[in-house]
């Protein structure tokens, strides 16, 4: 599948990606596939969600069983915050507005937004209003991050190899860049690969990214270099994430910057003009989980994001229950048991959760169920390891009620399933 130093084999699918090693692979909001690296064990039900950037595109669906080889380290790509929040799949650039649609963690009621350049912020719309005014045929975004054999093409149609260094176990593979043919020197102090550039002007903007022995993160940030002879002119910090896209506004000549946890618009003189983030909350007025963009760094609702996994029907009802506790204690709820696996707490052991998180108990089974049924594969999922990350949350609060005590001793949440809902398609 094209892929660099292929270390473990894996069922691909079409929503999510996952670093593994160094191959990058794509998969489903599936649960039921469990991974262990050294001591911790991960669940593919929620592990960290891909923002599109961070993985080379599979070339095809290579897998039909999961095998884990072995691996001599403890897997470094933990639960992040910014691992729950959307990517961008479309960015339109248009004299008024600007628009772009995003991919996230749930099925998303409104996934497009546009920005009134007038009013610089962005609100939701539909998909007619989207079309209206950027036309039907808008082209998604590609996120290479510099891996795979191209071709490598700015917005102008010019043909570069991008700058790939990689540090695994202690070895540097490096890579030089090419623009148009010719050999593009870039003077980075240490192990900085390229994920993305456009050419303006005779500046080079330079997105960048480390690639090391545990995934990618931030590197030195947009870089803008001479066309003409690769002299660095500046730099400017877009924060501790890899950089997955750079694109050029043409009616403003502005660079906006796609990393893993917003958007970042530079200005020419290399200041941020402004700057975009993503968060998750409820909707108060249909009770629904939805994203939305801010100016400012805002905090996602994590039972929001929880709310995600379950079936719209159970929204309002779930709502209504959130809104029953103080705001202070629920964003307290954790999201990293949905992430990683497996702690249950033992019978007797003391919860640390505040009792008013109980309210999530009677959701769990329905939220589960709801997650199994989004399987987009033929034969049934493994519900006993599907149930891990379920049963967690219901550990929490196992010495509370009698029905977390249940779900927490449960270790095949399937069989609580009705029978036309153990084969899936």
């Amino acid at each position: 599948a094209d892929t660099p130093r292929c270390r473990i084999s894996v069922l691909a699918s079409n929503s999510y990606a996952i670093i593994l090693g160094k191959m990058v692979v794509k998969h489903a909001s599936v649960p039921g596939i469990k991974l262990r690296f050294g001591t911790q064990s991960h669940n593919f039900d929620t592990i960290i969600r891909n923002t599109g950037y961070m993985t080379q595109k599979l070339r095809s669906i290579v897998f039909s069983v999961l095998v884990v080889l072995p691996v001599s380290y403890s897997w470094g790509a933990f639960y992040d915050d910014a691992a729950i929040l959307p990517h961008v799949t479309k960015l339109v650039f248009g004299t008024d507005h600007i628009g772009l649609y995003i991919e996230g963690i749930g099925e998303l009621e409104k996934p497009a937004f546009i920005l009134d350049r007038s009013k610089n912020k962005f609100r939701t719309a539909t998909e007619r209003e989207f079309d209206s005014i950027f036309g039907s045929n808008t082209e998604p975004l590609t996120y290479a991050m510099g891996y795979g054999k191209g071709p490598f093409v700015t917005t102008d149609g010019i043909s570069y190899t991008p700058l790939h260094c990689e540090r695994y176990e202690g070895v540097v593979d490096r890579t030089e860049m090419t623009i148009a043919g010719r050999i593009f020197p870039l003077a980075f102090e240490s192990c900085v690969s390229v994920s993305d550039i456009e050419i303006d002007g005779g500046i080079v903007w330079i997105g960048t990214f480390y690639d090391g022995d545990h995934g990618d993160w931030g590197a030195v940030g947009l870089v803008a270099a001479s066309f003409d002879t690769g002299e660095e002119i500046g730099r400017v910090d877009t924060g501790k994430y890899s950089i997955g896209q750079v694109q050029i506004d043409p009616y403003s000549s502005n660079i906006w910057v796609l990393t893993r946890d917003r958007i970042v618009v530079v200005r020419r003189d290399l200041e941020i003009e402004s700057s975009y983030v993503f968060y998750y909350d409820f909707n108060s007025n249909t009770a629904v989980p939805e994203a939305y963009i801010a100016n400012t760094p805002t905090l996602s609702h994590p039972l929001a994001v929880f709310a995600q996994s379950l079936p719209p029907n159970r929204h309002e009802e779930f709502y209504k229950a959130v809104q029953s506790i103080p705001d202070s204690i629920a964003r307290k709820f954790s999201l990293y048991d949905f992430y990683m696996c497996c702690n249950f707490l033992r019978k007797g052991e003391k919860s640390s959760e505040p009792e008013e998180l109980e309210i999530l108990i009677p959701f769990l089974l329905s939220g589960f169920e709801y997650r199994l049924s989004k399987w987009p594969y033929k034969g049934n999922s493994d519900t006993q390891s599907a149930s891990n990350t379920w049963r967690q949350i219901a550990c929490k609060h196992r010495n509370r009620t009698k029905e977390a005590e249940f779900l927490c001793e449960k270790a095949d949440w399937g069989d609580l399933l009705s029978r036309d809902n153990e084969q899936r398609e």
